[in-house]
């Protein structure tokens, strides 16, 4: 065999090694996009996520500096001090000491009133302006009381209005709780309290003058603004620069420094600046308050008021008694005289709500109306909507609701019967026109003054049901909001709320028909002219303000005895004396007579008053010609009410009595006397005394139209007759007779037969006709 030699074959590695770089190269190229494209992804990710963050943060920038703004308004500070806000809303109302700082240890409710016992924390003040005073329980009175629970707790944070306070620390100390807040639960003891300094002490008023730097004076014409002579916060002589309203005119002054800057995204930092309008809402027509429905149901065209004098209705009653249609008539024809009532128009039955708005267009805008009137149909007016159209009324319909009992008791029930027997006049509806007139129907006035008139265009309706005071306007009353409600007899009241006025106000930004739109519509094309002229809600403190609640406090705290023995309750809890708190009828009225008697000489007392007869006589006079009986009011006074009241105390005494004096029925207005003797030939004597007496009520006379249009005038009745010559029905004596000092009576008779009777003329007894006294 042979054997064969053969050579080695050597493997090919170098095709296999670039197949392998090949495969790496195309996966680095693959790494290389993938990681391009995640680069590019994410940085147009951040790009979009900056650019939408940054859009949607831009409202929410302006609202935090807006906020900022705002309160820096409501609360000032040092720190918005320099930036020209040198007063705040707060600071205006509070003042500038801060609020006594304490804790409550005890808390308690029955009903309406809770009940706490209060710790003033050590070197804490409040008897006065000054912060070192220490506090003492008359200081506390009235005061606003602020809990502050712990923030674990969950408790809510509650304010109440210390009604009355004793004790000299710690203090007990009752408060009141509305409605509103009658269900949330009192939060838990030990806890931190804050009370506020009182309420308009510093300042009882608002005023365009350097204490209130804060409100913008505008100039109107027509309801329109023409100028803004004062911005707020603007230094003298400052022009307004900025339009706040967007209503044209210029209105505001930028200020500076009152935000905070923020850094801005491109590097640098924001400034922000801020530009104020506050407008002051006093002086407005309420639409919820003010006017009522004589002029719809008693119109001046329609011959209610034949005969009767060119003068507003109404005797000042109260806000029913402005005519706040006035504001809403439509414009007069030239050379036309307003009547009187004026005619109501369309504006003013729609606030009232006597006429739904059932075919009202919207208005095209104009110079006098930029923005046309929303669409929305029928809406409501301030009474809701009655069973039919024109039957809307306060409260419930054709009844005396319980807010106008009071009314009721004080003055009689109202009925044609009473209405001639009580001591006043009452005109709740503003249905009455009062003048003197030198005339009575149409004839020559034989009286020697003239006659106080009362024109009324339906005598028959009574003055209690369906009253404009029968309308809640409480913070607890409810306020449906409703575009349009049911039209139940017993549907409450729709009165205009804040939100709706804000329609009003604003209707010149782009936001404005968000809002609420129902007094937007009522006012139609008359919306814009009264932006400057309404309001939904106007407040008038019942507090004690100024000096004067310093001296009540002052006196309050000095007394030796418990404040509610002497002073008022109304007064202890920081309020002003109720003039006309009602007195109930039978075993309580004497003393609830004495009560107000001791409660306003305490009152005159308190502010600076001599605590002596006079005082207590002038007291016991308001009570007398208040009441409508014609009894004497006996009123035992003390002359140190200081240590208490009533016997035991320094003070009183059985000869510190006086009686008041009711309502005069007859006054002497003038006297004269004379004395001649004539020495010439018969030495006579020639002498005489003439005294004029005036009767106040008989200057009362009313007279009304009657129920029929176009109707005479008729007398109804005059005010009762006053017979001078009447005698006791038990000794026959003169009721009248005038004293002559020394010791000489006259004594009135009627005239005799054939003698002229002349109103209020009398002759004396045993004289002739010409011996008038």
């Amino acid at each position: 065999m042979n054997a064969i030699a053969t050579q080695g074959v050597q493997p090919r590695r170098g095709a296999l090694l670039l197949l392998v770089l090949s495969v790496l190269m195309l996966f680095m190229l693959m790494g290389t996009v993938m990681l391009t494209l995640a680069t590019r992804t994410r940085t147009t990710a951040r790009a979009f996520a900056a650019a939408t963050v940054g859009e949607s943060a831009r409202p929410m920038l302006a609202r935090r500096q807006l906020e900022q703004a705002v309160l820096a308004l409501l609360r000032g500070g040092s720190d918005v001090t320099s930036a020209g806000v040198d007063e705040s809303l707060l600071a205006d109302m509070y003042g500038s000491e801060p609020p006594i700082v304490g804790r409550v240890t005890a808390l308690s409710a029955s009903g309406p009133l809770v009940q706490a016992t209060l710790a003033i924390s050590a070197g804490e003040g409040g008897g006065g302006n000054a912060a070192s005073t220490a506090v003492r329980a008359a200081d506390l009175c009235g005061r606003v009381i602020t809990f502050k629970p712990k923030p674990e707790s969950g408790d809510a944070v509650m304010s109440l209005r210390i009604m009355r306070a004793s004790g000299q620390g710690p203090f007990t100390c009752w408060m009141s709780r509305q409605q509103a807040n009658a269900e949330t639960l009192l939060p838990g003891v030990p806890c931190d309290i804050l009370v506020n300094q009182p309420a308009f002490r510093s300042e009882a008023y608002d005023a365009y003058d350097s204490a209130n730097t804060f409100l913008t004076k505008v100039a109107l014409q027509d309801g329109n603004v023409t100028s803004v002579p004062r911005p707020a916060f603007a230094s003298a002589g400052e022009v307004a620069q900025v339009d706040n309203d967007n209503d044209g005119v210029k209105d505001g002054v930028w200020l500076q420094n009152i935000s905070d800057s923020v850094p801005a995204p491109g590097g640098g930092r924001f400034e922000f600046d801020a530009s104020y309008l506050v407008l002051d809402l006093d002086g407005r027509v309420n639409v919820n308050a003010h006017g009522n429905r004589t002029s719809i149901e008693y119109p001046a065209s329609d011959g209610w008021w034949t005969r009767a004098p060119e003068v507003p209705t109404g005797s000042g009653y109260g806000p029913a008694d402005i005519d706040a249609s006035l504001v809403f008539v439509d414009p007069l024809p030239p050379n036309a005289t307003q009547a009187d009532p004026p005619a109501a128009s369309d504006r003013w039955k729609r606030i009232i709500g006597a006429t739904p708005i059932n075919t009202l267009s919207a208005t095209t805008s104009s110079l006098e109306q930029r923005r046309s009137v929303p669409l929305v149909g029928a809406v409501d007016g301030r009474y809701g909507a009655g069973v039919s159209a024109g039957t809307v009324a306060p409260g419930v319909s054709g009844t005396n609701d319980k807010i106008s009992e009071r009314n009721d008791r004080m003055f009689g029930t109202g009925t044609a019967a009473v209405l001639s027997s009580t001591n006043s006049l009452i005109d709740l509806k503003d249905m009455i026109k009062v003048d003197m007139l030198e005339t009575a129907s149409g004839k020559p006035s034989v009286l020697p003054v003239p006659e106080m008139t009362y024109f009324c265009p339906d005598w028959m309706k009574s003055n209690f049901v369906d009253d404009p005071y029968e309308m809640r306007l409480d913070s607890d009353a409810p306020k449906p909001v409703e575009l349009r409600s049911s039209g139940t007899a017993a549907q409450a009241d729709n009165p205009f709320t804040p939100a709706e006025l804000e329609a009003v106000l604003r209707q010149f930004d782009a936001d404005a028909p968000t809002l609420p739109v129902r007094l937007a519509v009522a006012l139609d094309d008359a919306s814009q002219r009264s932006r400057m002229l309404v309001t939904t809600d106007s407040w008038d403190t019942p507090g004690l303000t100024g000096s004067v609640a310093q001296e009540i406090a002052d006196y309050v705290a000095s007394l030796d005895c418990d404040p509610f023995t002497v002073m008022s309750p109304d007064v202890l809890a920081g309020l002003r004396f109720d003039i006309n708190r009602p007195f109930p009828q039978g075993a309580g009225e004497k003393e609830a007579k004495e009560d107000f008697c001791k409660h306003i000489y305490t009152l005159l007392v308190a502010l600076g008053q001599p605590a002596s007869a006079a005082t207590a006589q002038w007291a016991v006079n308001v009570v007398d010609y208040r009441d409508t009986d014609a009894t004497y009011t006996r009123f035992q006074f003390d002359t140190d009410p200081a240590d208490g009241w009533g016997p035991g105390t320094d003070g009183w005494s059985a000869q510190n009595t006086v009686w008041g004096l009711e309502r005069p029925d007859l006054v002497i207005a003038q006297t004269i006397a004379f004395y001649i003797m004539d020495n010439n030939a018969t030495n006579t004597i020639q002498d005489g005394l003439y005294v004029s007496l005036y009767r106040p009520a008989w200057t009362e006379k009313l007279t009304t139209i009657g129920n029929s249009q176009n109707a005479s005038v008729v007398t109804t009745r005059s005010a009762p007759d006053l017979d001078l010559a009447e005698k006791s029905s038990q000794s026959s004596q003169p009721v009248w007779r005038l004293r002559i000092e020394p010791g000489t009576f006259v004594r009135f008779d009627k005239p005799g037969s054939g003698e002229t009777a002349l109103p209020g003329v009398f002759r004396k007894t045993g004289g002739s006709n010409t011996d008038a006294v």
